[in-house]
């Protein structure tokens, strides 16, 4: 790229124009000296600068002239250290944990680690630091990825079990095989490349009090899992062998979780807790419990072939936004209370065995147009109009519950949960 294309480049970023200010023309040319025709040099330095003072621009220069030419992520860093300490926090977060996901699904996670992820992301995104692809994947450039994981080394070159983050294979089997972990690490990946190949004990988080994030794949773990630290709120396990840490009521410890993961697994099921249930291919019914669950927002039993129906009690849930069916071949029914789901949004029901729907469904207000356009050409079934089950009847919450579920309700709903797998496994529960 050459000088002028350069400068172009940066004065879009800069300047939202071709060119730059007239009294920025030689700040701008001095930048762009400094950046070496890089464009996502210009483009993160622009996005930087874009609106600031002289005074700030001329600031920027003096740091940039303590670069050599060949100190990018140097440059790159300063964009990265003008961020508030707890975007820096969420930056260096998506650089380890999080390049590749669904926006949404980050935001969730990271709002449940106590951030205000979807500000941060779109501050992020303004300053070229992250992007977001047509798909809605938070996407990141190699060179930033990398800047990111320098600053994470660097807070403890010698010590990694007293990083904030630790991903590098060496470094984290280790740390889980002299189980030498510390507070201050927030979150941990491992992943390997050949299935089952490496065991870790659950006591070796024993120490690791502030987890957050934890991703582990193709590895398996064993001891109980009230051992892992209660502080999760992403658990991802993918590739294990091993489903006894479901098994156990004492999961539902990890009281802040909000995302877990076990895609992979075998038998061939794939369950995902979003403050939702996901996909079980093995599913044949939900218990009526999934009533106490007040906070639920998405519910995917996408490929659930066996199940048939969902309990009334789902249905008087108000909190649901997303109800994914497809392809649930034998679901044959929605309950006539669906149109009581105030929050439901999106409804997925292509490949199911349902021939017609409640009419009331047609008065959802916020059932989004993609929705709709799924329940066209479908019959409607009219029915009284009713008030849903009492509470006598059903296991879900009232109205004006704000308490939330019981321990002993929760512990039970765990088991519910859990004794397909049993019988799956022959373990006659």
């Amino acid at each position: 790229m050459n000088e002028e294309e350069a400068l172009e480049l940066f004065s879009w970023h800069a300047f939202q124009n071709y060119s730059p200010k007239e009294d920025y023309i030689e700040l701008s040319r001095r930048v762009v000296t400094y950046c070496g025709g890089l464009p996502l040099a210009l483009e993160v330095l622009g996005s930087f600068l874009f609106g600031r003072s002289i005074g700030d621009w001329n600031s920027t220069l003096k740091k940039l002239e303590k670069f050599p030419d060949d100190k990018i992520q140097s440059k790159l860093r300063i964009s990265f250290d003008a961020l508030e300490e707890w975007q820096r926090h969420i930056f260096l977060h998506i650089c380890r944990f999080f390049i590749g996901m669904d926006k949404n699904h980050v935001i969730k996670i990271l709002e449940g680690c106590g951030l205000a992820a979807g500000v941060a992301i779109s501050v992020l995104s303004e300053r070229c630091l992250v992007t977001v692809n047509e798909k809605d994947k938070v996407m990141m450039h190699d060179l930033l990825r990398d800047m990111g994981r320098e600053i994470v080394r660097q807070e403890s070159p010698n010590h990694p079990e007293r990083r904030s983050r630790l991903w590098r294979e060496e470094d984290v089997i280790d740390v889980l095989r002299y189980e030498s972990g510390t507070e201050e690490t927030e979150g941990l990946a491992l992943n390997l490349q050949r299935s089952g190949s490496m065991t870790f004990s659950t006591e070796a988080f024993r120490n690791m009090r502030e987890l957050k994030l934890l991703q582990l794949k193709n590895v398996l773990l064993s001891g109980a899992v009230n051992k892992l630290p209660k502080k999760l709120r992403w658990l991802c396990l993918r590739g294990s062998s091993d489903f006894s840490l479901i098994t156990e009521d004492k999961f539902l410890d990890a009281i802040y979780l909000v995302s877990m993961d076990l895609r992979y697994n075998r038998p061939a099921q794939y369950w995902e807790y979003f403050r939702r249930l996901g996909p079980l291919w093995a599913l044949q019914k939900i218990d009526r419990s999934i009533g106490l669950l007040s906070q639920l927002a998405l519910l995917n039993l996408k490929g659930c072939t066996k199940l048939k129906d969902l309990p009334e009690d789902f249905y008087m849930l108000r909190s649901v936004r997303t109800l994914v069916l497809s392809g649930c071949s034998k679901f044959e029914k929605l309950s006539k209370h669906i149109g009581k789901m105030d929050s439901l949004r999106t409804l997925v029901i292509s490949g199911t065995a349902i021939s017609e729907v409640p009419s009331s469904i047609d008065k959802m207000r916020n059932l989004d147009f993609s929705s709709r356009q799924g329940l066209k050409g479908l019959k409607r079934f009219t029915q009284d109009e009713i008030s849903g089950p009492s509470q006598d009847e059903t296991s879900g919450p009232s109205e004006d519950e704000t308490s939330g579920p019981s321990e002993d309700e929760r512990l039970a709903f765990a088991w519910q949960l859990t004794r397909p797998f049993l019988r799956a496994m022959g373990l006659g529960a």
